[in-house]
């Protein structure tokens, strides 16, 4: 069976993790399945990649085009959503091109921002079988736009309300969400799936603890909550009780990170099986988004023996209610409350069955043989 699917080499991009997990997961099984990944990258656009594993089972092809990285200005100046596909009609014509020259038996559609969107109607024209893995929401990531952009936006998500496709989401809070806030109806075709965690965060790694430390890995947007870790570092500035480590994608000359330099150290993203070492170095780490589909960074920095605060509009505080952690499913609102929150668990060990629940449940060898079931069935 061959799958074709949309990636993205950003390194803080969780589903560029869940893909490149999922591939090597089809490679140590022999699986009979082959992945094609596909980026499509804009000539204009400036970001970091990652690099990506390739193998007998996994394939990844890249491309440059020429189109607009930026979608908030294309929305500003089209009146619908026919429009907006004018403008990307090059890249939808990429995708079906590729489809066309991959024959892939069915198409994995990660996310639903304009580029897995693109993918969709290139799908669609090539009639073929399409599963959507619902990583991230589109209509909360564009939340904070103005109201006619963001029409188009719910517009655009609501584009992938369709019979034929079959849904996965990654926890009860995304599948909700969708139903009630997107498509306006249940949705009958899908399955439940939590993200994985990757076998290298259960492996001890050299180093200790260091209580002072807090952590926070994230892309830099508003859906984050990056605004409570600024105010959260401008609190501790008086104090000086915590040492603030962020692994970002903000580039080294912005504003922002100019202005905090002084209160948080900035680190640029990591492979992610580098990440182990960074989470157990840290005393705490912290997880504020005002939405997340699911949430891997929470899971992952308890796997590696971190304790974690995640926000109670995340997925993955689904799984924290799971392992017995509900304690540290919390409000974000006040930031005192948070810090006397903080300072009650850092240093904290997460407990040996907590770590074996995560294990047992949550480990890519259990999770990724439920998603190749979904993606044989279709």
């Amino acid at each position: 069976m061959k799958i074709l699917t949309n990636t993205r080499t950003y390194r803080v991009a969780g589903i560029t993790q869940t893909l490149a997990s999922f591939a090597d997961f089809i490679e140590k099984n022999k699986g009979k399945v082959h992945i094609t990944g596909v980026d499509i990258v804009s000539q204009k656009s400036n970001y970091q990649s990652a690099s990506v594993k390739q193998n007998g089972s996994f394939s990844m092809l890249s491309f440059l085009l020429d189109y607009p990285a930026n979608i908030i200005k294309v929305a500003r100046e089209a009146k619908d959503l026919r429009e907006i596909e004018t403008v990307y009609e090059p890249l939808i014509e990429k995708y079906e091109e590729t489809i066309k020259q991959e024959s892939p038996d069915a198409i994995l559609i990660n996310g639903t921002y304009f580029l897995p969107w693109c993918l969709l109607k290139a799908a669609l024209r090539r009639g073929l079988p399409i599963v959507l893995h619902y990583h991230g929401i589109l209509s909360k990531e564009t939340a904070h736009w103005n109201p006619c952009e963001r029409e188009l936006m719910l517009a655009m998500e609501k584009s992938f309300d369709r019979e034929n496709i079959y849904y996965v989401f990654p926890s009860h809070l995304a599948k909700d969400t969708v139903e009630k806030e997107v498509f306006g109806h249940g949705v009958k075709k899908f399955s439940l799936l939590p993200n994985p965690v990757p076998a290298h965060f259960f492996k001890k790694s050299p180093g200790k603890r260091i209580k002072k430390q807090l952590g926070m890995i994230s892309r830099w947007s508003k859906v984050k909550n990056t605004d409570f870790l600024e105010n959260l570092a401008e609190f501790n500035d008086k104090s000086k009780e915590m040492s603030l480590n962020v692994v970002t994608d903000l580039p080294r000359q912005h504003k922002t990170r100019i202005k905090l330099g002084g209160l948080v150290k900035f680190r640029q993203p990591m492979p992610n099986d580098k990440l182990p070492f960074f989470y157990q170095k840290m005393g705490v780490v912290i997880s504020p988004s005002h939405f997340e589909t699911y949430g891997n960074v929470a899971q992952e920095a308890v796997a590696c023996g971190t304790p974690a605060l995640v926000s109670r509009h995340m997925g993955v505080a689904e799984t924290f209610q799971n392992l017995g952690l509900g304690d540290w499913v919390i409000d974000f609102d006040s930031l005192s409350a948070v810090a006397t929150k903080i300072k009650e668990v850092r240093g904290m060990e997460v407990s040996v069955s907590v770590k074996k629940k995560i294990k047992e449940e949550y480990c890519s060898d259990k999770i990724h043989p439920r998603l190749l079931e979904v993606l044989r069935s279709i």
